[in-house]
């Protein structure tokens, strides 16, 4: 499964749909649709159903990049390097 680009006109904005699309989710993410499978298994983010349809909510999506930001950064050390 490869990565889905997210159509330029689709950013999260104030104006981006409260709920998005499982294909719509990944591409803001920059992850695969199986990588987003993998982080609701894990607890990390949580869909919305819908019938039979899964959506995101966009404050997730925005948590979920804001936590994996953190991270990056709290494994830079003083020197300014990756651990």
């Amino acid at each position: 499964m490869g990565f889905f680009r997210v159509p330029s006109c689709v950013s999260v904005t104030p104006t981006t749909p409260i709920l998005v699309s499982k294909k719509i989710a990944a591409g803001l993410l920059g992850i695969s649709i199986g990588m987003l499978d993998k982080l609701v298994r894990q607890g990390r983010i949580e869909p919305v159903h819908l019938g039979r349809r899964v959506l995101f909510r966009r404050d997730a999506i925005e948590e979920l990049t804001l936590t994996e930001r953190q991270r990056r950064a709290l494994r830079i050390n003083t020197a300014g390097t990756v651990q």
